[in-house]
C-alpha cells in the first residue's frame, strides 16, 4: 500500500482530481467557492489608498465604484481579481472530479460569497465581474463570442446592462451550439439576469441616486 501511494502523483495524494466522492467534492467546492466569491478586493484596494470605498459615489464595494471614485487602474485590477475568483471556483470544482454541472454550483456559491461577504458585514459588490470569470471557465468560446458583442456594446452605448444582455444571448447561443451542458448554461443565464436586475435596484436606491433626483 505504501509502495503505491508513493507512486501516485502529489496533486492525487492531496485530494487528488477523482480522490473524494462525489458528495464530499462537491461540499468542499461549493465551501471554497463561496470562499473565494468573498474576499472584497475592491473594498481592500480602495482601503490601500486610504477610501473606504463604502462611502463614495454609489456605496457598492466593487470594481465599477472603485473604478469611477477612486482610481482607475486599481479598478481594473479589482475586476480581473473578482473576475478571476469567479474562474477559480470552478477550475478547484473540476479538479475535486466534478462533472460540469455540479462545478457550477460552485460558482453559484463564489457569487453569493461576493454578494454576502462575512469580510463586509454580508453586503457586497455587484458580481457581475464575478460571473464574467465564471463564463471564461465554463466555456472560453462562448464566453469570447459574448464578449466581441457585449463590451463593445457597453463602450459605446454606456449601459452596461444592455451589454451584458446582448453578450449573454450570444453566449447561450454559441454553448447551445458547442454542447455545453445546459444546467451551466440555465445557471449563468439565471445568475446574470438576477445579477443585473440586483444592479439596478442597487443603483436606483444608491445615495448618488437619491441626491440626483
Amino acid at each position: 500500500m505504501s509502495e503505491c501511494a508513493a507512486a501516485l502523483p502529489l496533486s492525487t495524494l492531496l485530494l487528488g482530481r477523482d480522490g473524494l466522492n462525489t458528495g464530499a467534492a462537491l461540499a468542499l467546492s461549493i465551501a471554497i467557492g463561496y470562499l473565494l466569491g468573498s474576499l472584497p478586493f475592491a473594498y481592500w484596494l480602495a482601503r490601500a489608498k486610504g477610501v473606504d470605498i463604502r462611502k463614495v459615489g454609489t456605496g457598492n464595494p466593487g470594481s465599477a465604484n472603485l473604478f469611477r471614485k477612486v482610481s482607475k487602474p486599481l479598478g481594473i485590477l479589482a475586476l480581473l481579481l473578482d473576475a478571476g475568483k469567479g474562474a477559480l471556483s470552478l477550475l478547484v470544482a473540476y479538479w475535486l472530479g466534478l462533472s460540469p454541472s455540479l462545478e457550477i454550483l460552485a460558482g453559484v456559491a463564489a457569487i453569493i460569497g461576493h454578494l454576502h461577504s462575512p469580510f463586509l458585514r454580508f453586503r457586497g459588490g455587484a458580481g457581475l465581474a464575478t460571473i464574467v470569470g465564471i463564463a471564461l471557465a465554463a466555456s472560453p468560446i462562448s464566453w469570447l463570442a459574448g464578449l466581441a458583442v457585449g463590451l463593445p456594446y457597453i463602450i459605446i452605448k454606456k449601459n452596461t446592462g444592455w451589454g451584458v444582455g446582448a453578450g449573454l444571448i450570444i453566449f447561450i447561443t454559441v454553448a447551445a451550439l458547442i454542447d455545453v451542458e445546459w444546467q451551466v448554461i440555465l445557471a449563468i443565464s439565471l445568475m446574470c439576469v438576477a445579477l443585473v436586475v440586483r444592479a439596478k435596484i442597487v443603483e436606483a436606491s444608491s445615495p448618488a441616486s437619491v441626491r440626483r433626483s
